[in-house]
């Protein structure tokens, strides 16, 4: 991949190149200074600029936060105290001060264009005629909040191996419910509030990025079931797998006991609805999807578990008959 860069690079008439890697902010500072040597042994007459965005911390947090549980993790987190020192000091280190561009997620949020457009015209591109597209939104306080209880039930992944309960995308469709936005301000010790202190203290003295004064502290208010959240829920349920299902069902009995009023009502009628949608709900277990059958025309997949499974397949076969096996390897070679 690095030679294909390299050959690409070399071949086109343009003078700018743009590398976008969302890793690039976890490198350690070893990859950092690989990703270095790489960059200036293979464009020599370059001048090379690291281009960086932040984020006010506890805002980052629930983003961050959400994000995993979108993807199917359990609702917990643990973030470092000094995101902006260590996300930003190996690049000093080693491409200099000089070639490192910082801006804030939030002034690049109030560009007319939002943050897609403040980048390109921060690289200097015009974006006017270029459709701007608004995805990966954020989700509501209440799927958020469903999403997790069912991660918490099946997460999407065992260690690191993808959960037998569980498929790819099952809650896409839970993600449209509507509510507030999610937020969250996890609990944290004097000790961390200190050294996040410090690190705000750091960025805004090596950037000029001001996040002293933000005091985040969200109006976070309890969720709220109204009608709205029966009628989505309603039309996801025929949407989602069985499991899934099986989840929502748990869920909505569990907050119909903890709430009362108008909100029990509510959640009391989704579960009425629910029921009648899949009949003997109240009964069904958690169960494992039968695996899907492997395509054998074309051994379908270039990934690592298709690779070994290319290997465990030649190794019986290997195994089972030697000179069969000998003359298929061979035959390219061979002719017929």
């Amino acid at each position: 991949m690095r030679k294909a860069l390299r050959d690409e690079v070399r071949a086109t008439p343009f003078t700018d190149l743009l590398i976008s890697g969302e890793s690039m902010s976890t490198m350690t500072e070893e990859q950092v200074s690989g990703l270095h040597r790489f960059f200036t042994k293979s464009f020599p007459a370059f001048d090379i600029k690291i281009l960086f965005c932040t984020r006010e911390y506890d805002s980052f947090r629930s983003s961050l936060l959400q994000q995993r549980i979108k993807g199917g993790e359990r609702p917990s987190i643990k973030l470092r105290t000094d995101i902006y020192r260590w996300g930003l000091e190996k690049f000093i280190k080693n491409f200099g001060k000089k070639n490192i561009l910082v801006y804030s997620f939030e002034e690049a949020c109030a560009h007319k264009d939002g943050p897609v457009g403040f980048f390109l015209e921060t690289l200097g591109l015009e974006t006017s005629g270029i459709p701007l597209l608004r995805v990966n939104e954020a989700v509501s306080d209440k799927a958020v909040d469903l999403l997790a209880y069912i991660n918490d039930q099946i997460p999407s992944r065992d260690g690191w191996r993808k959960s037998p309960f569980r498929e790819f995308n099952d809650t896409g469709a839970l993600q449209r419910i509507r509510g507030k936005k999610f937020l969250t301000r996890l609990p944290r010790t004097p000790e961390e509030d200190e050294a996040i202190r410090q690190d705000i203290e750091w960025l805004k003295s090596a950037f000029g990025i001001d996040y002293t004064q933000s005091e985040w502290n969200p109006d976070i208010h309890p969720i709220v079931y109204d009608g709205d959240f029966c009628k989505d829920i309603i039309y996801c349920f025929p949407r989602v797998p069985r499991n899934i299902q099986v989840c929502i069902y748990r869920y909505l009995v569990q907050r119909a006991e903890e709430r009362e009023g108008a909100q029990r009502t509510v959640l009391l009628q989704t579960l009425d609805v629910v029921k009648q949608l899949t009949p003997g709900l109240e009964t069904l277990e958690l169960e494992a999807y039968p695996d899907k059958p492997r395509a054998q025309e074309g051994w379908v997949g270039n990934g690592l578990s298709a690779w070994m499974a290319r290997v465990a397949e030649w190794g019986n076969r290997f195994a089972s008959n030697p000179g069969a096996a000998l003359k298929a390897v061979l035959a390219p070679f061979m002719g017929k």
